[in-house]
């Protein structure tokens, strides 16, 4: 019987309540203003944060509807980031900032900087902050996210220098480039 009662212990230590996060997508839902959903969005981080952390990266990421907030690079990005051995989630509240997407396991942030809405100056201190909190911050362009993605196929150059040029391009001047070359640091190069 204590066996059984332990086991239970540790789902529900385990596993985010779920009736509360299933709350907090219709108030979400329902909310009509951006300050109105970062305050659900930090209540269902604060619900949902040592679950994600104790999951290792098997933690269901669509604990809210995040179509409602992301914007069309957001969006794009979301799409290249799920599909890769990080365990990003968007919308991340950290220290006074909410970021586009961060990996709270291996503290990574990915921040994605359309033309309308970043102020380098603020963004500099911004990336400062993070990294003295321990965070790692990649920044990608919004013309990176709509750019050519596909990696650049070694059989369409006749030298290995002109591959490892446009490879090495690719890497730094696209998003599916940039999110591989930070799988390479993290990961190796196998990833």
């Amino acid at each position: 019987m204590n066996m059984l009662k332990e086991t239970l212990d540790l789902m529900v230590d385990r596993w985010p309540d779920e009736e509360k996060l299933s709350g907090l997508n219709e108030e979400f839902k329902k909310s009509k203003t951006m300050p109105e959903r970062w305050v659900v969005i930090k209540k269902a981080y604060e619900i949902n944060l040592n679950h994600i952390l104790k999951e290792q990266g098997r933690a269901d990421p669509y604990f809210l509807d995040w179509d409602i907030v992301q914007s069309p690079i957001e969006k794009v990005a979301w799409e290249v980031l799920r599909n890769t051995q990080f365990t990003f989630f968007p919308q991340v509240p950290l220290l006074n900032y909410f970021v586009d997407f961060a990996d709270p396991i291996r503290r990574v942030v990915v921040e994605l900087d359309g033309k309308d809405w970043h102020d380098a100056e603020k963004d500099s201190i911004r990336d400062q902050n993070l990294m003295q909190a321990g965070w790692a911050v990649t920044r990608i362009k919004g013309f990176q996210v709509y750019g050519e993605n596909e990696e650049p196929d070694y059989q369409d150059f006749d030298y290995d220098e002109q591959h490892e040029a446009a490879l090495s391009e690719w890497k730094t001047e696209t998003l599916e480039g940039i999110v591989s070359a930070l799988e390479d640091r993290y990961f190796g190069d196998s990833a």
